[in-house]
């Protein structure tokens, strides 16, 4: 506890997100989904940056989603919520049950880092984090005691989750089994980047897939499409140069720079 409470002391109360809808009183949670794709190429490009620097794939889109955060506006320090599996323990690897725990780690901005310099800054809040994971995640809220809203998650309104390649494959005798997506209804957070990575039989890396859920309350679909927009081009400027600076990455295509630079007065501020 005493960790969490060093690492997380005077957070933001809640996350400035890149949404022109004012955040309500209360919410519902209600949530949709966008999907998001990474193709073949641009996975074995980031694997390639991955091993270069020592760092996990996930830990590189992990830095590339926090910088897009900065890049649409969110602040200087930015809070992501990790989910963990809990089954750190090799006794509990085969065990039957719900483990999983929700881990935060804070990315802070100086306005100079490149993006190698957030690379061995995710890396190292990361495992940070990781080490300190058996303390649940309630009693981390507990003891930090932020204020309370019916509007937002505490600690943390943006999370990501990324699962890598394994053979999930269940066989039960006398029974054919399949994994079928199930439909998200209600958002834990504001906004969610969920992954899960694919390689071929030989390990070649085949492509990255998932969804970007989202409040509805506070995102359009056209909202959370831009945005998907924007990650894939901080992805693409990462693997061209991972010395560039973060707050050189231009993130706009020709329509939004033309919003910002003309249409300025259609902006909600």
């Amino acid at each position: 506890l005493g960790y969490w409470r060093e690492m997380l002391s005077n957070l933001p109360a809640v996350a400035s997100l890149p949404t022109t809808t004012p955040r309500p009183p209360t919410s519902d949670f209600a949530a949709r989904t966008e999907p998001f794709e990474i193709d073949h190429e641009l996975h074995a490009a980031l694997d390639t940056v991955a091993k270069t620097h020592g760092v996990s794939l996930a830990m590189v889109i992990q830095a590339a989603l926090v910088a897009t955060l900065r890049r649409s506006g969110t602040g200087a320090d930015i809070p992501l919520a990790l989910p963990v599996s809990g089954r750190n323990d090799e006794a509990l690897s085969n065990l039957v049950g719900f483990f999983v725990n929700t881990l935060v780690a804070r990315h802070r901005f100086t306005g100079t880092e490149s993006f190698a310099d957030l690379l061995g800054q995710v890396r190292a809040t990361n495992l940070g984090a990781f080490s300190h994971q058996d303390v649940p995640f309630e009693r981390v809220v507990e003891a930090l005691n932020p204020v309370r809203s019916l509007a937002s998650h505490p600690l943390a309104q943006v999370a990501y989750s990324f699962q890598s390649a394994e053979d999930v494959d269940l066989h039960l005798v006398g029974l054919q089994v399949e994994s079928l997506p199930a439909d998200v209804t209600t958002a834990k957070f504001d906004l969610s980047l969920k992954l899960g990575e694919s390689r071929t039989p030989g390990g070649d890396c085949a492509g990255v897939f998932g969804v970007i859920e989202f409040r509805t309350d506070l995102f359009s679909p056209q909202e959370i499409q831009a945005f998907g927009r924007r990650l894939a081009r901080v992805l693409d400027a990462a693997v061209s140069d991972t010395g560039i600076i973060v707050e050189d990455i231009d993130v706009l295509d020709v329509d939004e720079r033309h919003l910002v630079l003309y249409d300025l007065s259609l902006i909600h501020i």
